[in-house]
């Protein structure tokens, strides 16, 4: 930490230097690629496809609960939300997929109330649990799904250009000033 402070009072001209046109165009050149590149999101469908049979499944085991009224009708339609988000994926694509998840965040957020009164009694605690798994898998596939990788491929022909060895991204030396 005491070299991290300790660099903010040496010479910082490198970070300064005028942009020069050339940088300007090789910029706008990566922008213009980097948008005809860019990956679009990979959802891996095999665990979409697991996600869905597990929600197809609590939604019967819900239907056929013993619960109060309301609770069962907000994880039905909740439940429901996910399945139909993921039988459309292939439509509405990974879009379609976030519109979901910001249902059922809002739809829960909105229901706070009956949510704490669900987690309050064993009964109810057991169901509200076995949704929220279903919905924590469903949104960490929605939320992690860009494939770095393939954003990596996309950019790295555009790294070389700005400084590194072909194959290799320039590596940062964030301890010692004017290094990189």
């Amino acid at each position: 930490m005491q070299v991290s402070l300790s660099n903010l009072r040496a010479n910082q001209s490198n970070l300064t230097r005028p942009i020069t046109d050339e940088t300007l165009t090789l910029l706008r050149v990566i922008a213009a690629e980097w948008g005809k590149k860019k990956p679009d999101p990979k959802i891996d469908e095999e665990v979409l496809k697991e996600i869905q049979a597990e929600a197809h499944d609590l939604f019967e085991a819900v239907k056929r609960a013993e619960i109060d009224r309301d609770l069962k009708r907000l994880i039905l339609s909740l439940i429901s939300e996910i399945e139909q988000a993921i039988q459309q994926y292939r439509i509405g694509g990974p879009e379609g997929l976030k519109r979901a998840l910001a249902l059922i965040i809002g739809q829960a957020n909105l229901n706070i109330e009956m949510v704490d009164k669900a987690k309050a009694t064993e009964r109810t605690k057991i169901w509200w649990t076995r949704f929220y798994k279903v919905a924590v898998k469903f949104s960490e596939i929605v939320r992690f799904a860009s494939d770095t990788r393939k954003t990596m491929e996309a950019i790295s022909p555009f790294v070389r250009l700005v400084g590194g060895a072909p194959g290799e991204i320039p590596p940062v030396d964030l301890g010692r000033p004017g290094k990189s």
